[in-house]
């Protein structure tokens, strides 16, 4: 009867203890969940019938990426995300190629409740691969914390990451990683943090829930290898860009010194296509 009885107890034991492994949680820091936005690209390039204008075919191209919060107004939201989340060349090249009569461009950042916000872009550093929109009338998302001034980070550093991998993104459901910071090499920052396409623009968070990374790409032999911004360098464009689209916003395009801010197409580097009704 005892050896019966022992015997129960083990197993009794045993499952406690296998339901305890279970049931490990992820130390995630407070306020990074919420921060979070996807993005959503739509250009709409149509064509026409040469000898016959009225007859026209539309087709729309649509891709998605992650983004974060990072400053919130009385008017919207910025947005951090990937600079070539924010990148149409490809399609501008395309629409010229084929004759297009106009192309369409649309970007939205996505709450947690699917509601859809229409984003502008205010800047974007292609040495860096960053870039910063402006959602209008977003007010229902967390502001995230850049990185202070005196923050410093080393390899080996626990970090978190917030992401929308090939577009998984539900109503209150979003990826969680974390990993580990491995160290910077030039303009690029890695992380062992796996990462897909639709990572692009996710940000990395320390454990004091501040930002200090942004994925912009993924080592395609090893992809739980990812890339980012050196921490000094994306702060520096977030905060500079912010000033930029506060001017922006404030003066209509005004600078202090009379100049013009960037257009979207200058920013992309790209000239206005003349024979596109854009």
């Amino acid at each position: 009867m005892r050896i019966l009885s022992f015997k129960i107890l083990t197993l009794f034991l045993l499952s406690i203890s296998l339901l305890s492994c279970a049931n490990v949680n992820v130390n995630l820091p407070d306020n990074t969940r919420n921060t979070f936005v996807k993005i959503k690209q739509k250009v709409t390039l149509t064509v026409c019938n040469p000898e016959d204008p009225n007859e026209c075919l539309s087709k729309d191209s649509r891709s998605s990426g992650s983004g974060a919060v990072v400053k919130r107004t009385p008017q919207g939201s910025y947005v951090l995300t990937a600079g070539h989340v924010c990148s149409f060349e490809r399609e501008l090249e395309l629409a010229k190629e084929i004759g297009a009569k106009s192309i369409n461009i649309e970007m939205r950042s996505v709450n947690f409740k699917l509601a859809e916000y229409t984003s502008d872009i205010i800047n974007i550093d292609k040495n860096i691969d960053t870039c910063l929109l402006f959602a209008h009338n977003l007010y229902s998302v967390r502001e995230a914390k850049m990185a202070a001034p005196l923050t410093t980070i080393t390899p080996g550093d626990r970090v978190y990451n917030v992401a929308a991998p090939v577009g998984i993104f539900y109503e209150d459901v979003v990826p969680i990683m974390e990993g580990f910071f491995m160290g910077n090499k030039g303009l690029k920052a890695y992380y062992s943090i796996p990462a897909m396409g639709g990572s692009s623009g996710s940000p990395v968070f320390n454990k004091d829930s501040e930002i200090i990374g942004m994925i912009h790409s993924v080592n395609v032999y090893f992809p739980v290898v990812s890339v980012s911004p050196p921490m000094d360098l994306l702060v520096d464009f977030v905060r500079n860009s912010i000033r930029m689209g506060e001017r922006m916003r404030l003066n209509k395009g005004d600078r202090e010194d009379g100049s013009q801010d960037k257009t979207l197409w200058e920013t992309l580097g790209l000239s206005k296509p003349s024979d596109l009704n854009l």
